[in-house]
């Protein structure tokens, strides 16, 4: 288990979304809203109880449970492997299982290691510190037993991967380089071997999937919000009373009485005359007050929505097969990959993949789907157990 901090060359089971040709589809892949990371594995080893000894060059890690403990451990580098800005959607630990004694099982319990780039592979002789601060519960586990050699443990390690990358927990906007595992038996009897990378068995050694959801297509913008309150500007002083006007003109003089008898009282006051006009009116009151402050921004749209869609089949000898999965109608393709799992070599030769129109591979116009062509070897490779699973992302609004 040599240290190893350039990429590690693994036969892994879910490939990342290639781009699409200059066909019109850069834009659509520019806002796809996941992408996919493998970041590189560059420590394994195991430690056993009581006992500090390095285990770094062996071919296997050790996992035990009972009368003697022993505990494997894993080391993958983060830096470089995250979009930005983006969400961990999903993250799996993934180890294959070389073997076990027929007759024991029991359970593999993996646990984060806290932040510690000191330790490597080769160093590696005592324990070192879970970190429990974001545990999810219930922890990550899977059984083990004879039927697990051969085949691969998952755990669901996307709690663990959020904290290392700074999305959760203590450390919230401090992304990590790296993350630590520690895989240990928790209940049981039992000696279980899982492949490390320096095992002649290319393809097999751990690895951390992790899907990241990125940012969708924006959304509309939100109505306008409600109009502020009014300014707390004072109200102007009242203005001067206007001049008086010019005084009407004397009414007519009414008749004159009769003339009373001789010490009778005096005759009736006469009407009075009318109103003069009215003066110009006074200045305006005071400025007005500021206007308020605008109201809230509406919440963002609804972001871009994906599916991934996929097929498997194997290929006929002596000829070459195309094998394509098409979006749904109403869904534009995104991107896609090819991926060969089982049998005995595993691997993929000389395939053409890409996106694809009426099931065939096209270089110009709209896609419809993902496919890859197959040739001979292929074929041999499909007699020898191997099946072929192309896989396409689809994205609608």
């Amino acid at each position: 288990m040599k240290d190893n901090n350039k990429p590690h060359h693994t036969k892994t089971r879910y490939q990342s979304v290639k781009a699409l040709p200059v066909i019109g589809s850069l834009a659509a892949l520019a806002v796809s809203p996941v992408a996919w990371s493998n970041p590189t594995l560059v420590s394994d080893t195991y430690l056993k109880q009581g006992l500090s000894k390095n285990f770094g060059k062996q071919t296997a890690i050790l996992v035990t449970a009972g009368k003697t403990k022993t505990d494997g451990y894993l080391k993958f580098n983060l830096k470089g492997s995250t979009p930005t800005p983006s969400e961990v959607s999903k993250a799996v630990l993934k180890v294959f299982v070389s073997g076990i004694p027929k007759t024991q099982s029991g359970v593999v319990m993996v646990r984060k290691l806290e932040l510690d780039n000191t330790w490597t592979e080769s160093n590696l002789v005592n324990p070192r510190i879970i970190d429990n601060s974001s545990d999810p519960n219930p922890l990550p586990q899977a059984a083990v037993n004879a039927q697990s050699v051969n085949q691969w443990l998952e755990f669901d390690v996307t709690s663990y991967v959020r904290s290392s990358l700074g999305l959760i927990g203590p450390h919230v906007g401090t992304a990590d380089d790296t993350i630590g595992f520690l895989l240990t038996g928790s209940s049981g009897s039992f000696i279980a071997k899982i492949v490390s990378k320096e095992s002649k068995a290319l393809g097999n050694a751990a690895e951390l999937d992790i899907v990241y959801t990125t940012a969708g297509i924006p959304g509309e913008a939100g109505p306008t919000g409600p109009q502020g309150p009014a300014g707390g500007g004072a109200i102007g002083a009242t203005g001067p009373q206007g001049i008086p006007g010019p005084q009407g003109p004397a009414g007519a003089t009414g008749p004159q009485g009769p003339t009373g008898p001789a010490g009778g009282p005096a005759g009736a006051t006469g009407p009075q005359g009318p109103q003069g006009p009215q003066g110009p009116t006074g200045p305006a009151g005071g400025p007005a007050g500021p206007a308020g402050p605008t109201g809230a921004t509406g919440p963002a749209g609804l972001p871009q929505k994906t599916v991934v869609r996929s097929i498997s089949g194997t290929v006929n000898a002596l000829t070459t097969t195309t094998i394509s999965k098409d979006c749904e109608t109403g869904e534009s393709v995104v991107g896609g990959g090819v991926v060969a799992t089982g049998g005995l070599l595993g691997i993929a030769i000389a395939v053409s993949d890409g996106p694809t129109a009426n099931g065939a591979l096209i270089s110009s116009g709209t896609p419809t789907g993902w496919g890859a062509n197959f040739g001979t070897l292929d074929a041999l490779s499909s007699l020898l157990g191997t099946s072929y699973t192309v896989t396409v992302v689809c994205s609608s609004n």
